[in-house]
């Protein structure tokens, strides 16, 4: 299985099909040989050109995500409604996919890794050596100082002791070890409410597209898991 986790700030790196300013999400795929994929929504929309050519595939969009795509984690929406950052700036997009997805789909959505803080063990961990994981940690997160100076406000502008809101990070863990061993899921389904951005869940135990994580181990030990995998050395150098 790959896993796409691409740009956090929602456009496609360069390289990547589509690059550009379409947004762009998590998903993880089946397939370990299949092309890179450009946003869930131009899958489902499947623009003959790029998506029906017989040198990549004689199916439409909606049939080679049925196909080659084993299980999306998306980390977007908002509980129980709102707007999020990642679903909020293209709407009409959000909305194809949310509506027409067509494999299980789960959501690491804003309020639970809200609450859940990672990266300062490996901003101050001096094994790390320099690395761009580090330096990112280092550089950005306030110290413990500026922390016990105002909590408040840093916790406004979601830091708290152990780093920065934990959002990707959750849906990539899930991603990849399954949500059974650290989550609880509810079914239902989320949806776009008019065309400004706002989203909702709508519960549904029987026939919910959809599966939203939610608390199971306390949002602590999911933060030193995280930081402990992020802290790892890699296996090759």
């Amino acid at each position: 299985m790959r896993q796409f986790d691409l740009a956090s700030n929602g456009v496609a790196p360069p390289g990547v099909a589509g690059s550009g300013n379409e947004p762009y999400t998590s998903f993880a795929c089946a397939d370990a040989n299949c092309p890179r994929v450009p946003n869930p929504s131009s899958c489902i929309r499947a623009a003959p050109i790029s998506l029906r050519s017989p040198t990549i595939s004689p199916l439409d969009g909606k049939e080679l995500v049925a196909k080659k795509v084993k299980l999306w984690v998306a980390m977007a929406c908002k509980y129980p409604k709102g707007k999020e950052y990642n679903s909020k700036w293209d709407a009409a997009s959000s909305r194809i996919v949310l509506e027409n997805w067509p494999t299980p789909a789960v959501f690491s959505a804003f309020d639970y890794g809200r609450n859940i803080f990672s990266g300062r063990a490996m901003a101050e961990s001096a094994a790390a050596g320099r690395n761009p994981v580090r330096d990112i940690f280092a550089e950005n997160l306030p110290t413990k100082e500026q922390m016990e100076k105002d909590p408040a406000k840093w916790h406004t502008n979601c830091y708290g002791p152990g780093g920065r809101s934990s959002w990707d990070e959750t849906a990539v863990l899930i991603a990849v070890r399954g949500w059974e061993k650290y989550c609880n899921v509810e079914r239902g389904c989320f949806r776009m409410v008019g065309n400004a951005g706002a989203d909702e869940w709508v519960p549904d135990a029987e026939n919910g597209r959809h599966l939203r994580i939610i608390e199971k181990v306390s949002k602590a030990e999911v933060g030193r898991v995280i930081d402990e995998l992020i802290c790892r050395k890699p296996q090759k150098q």
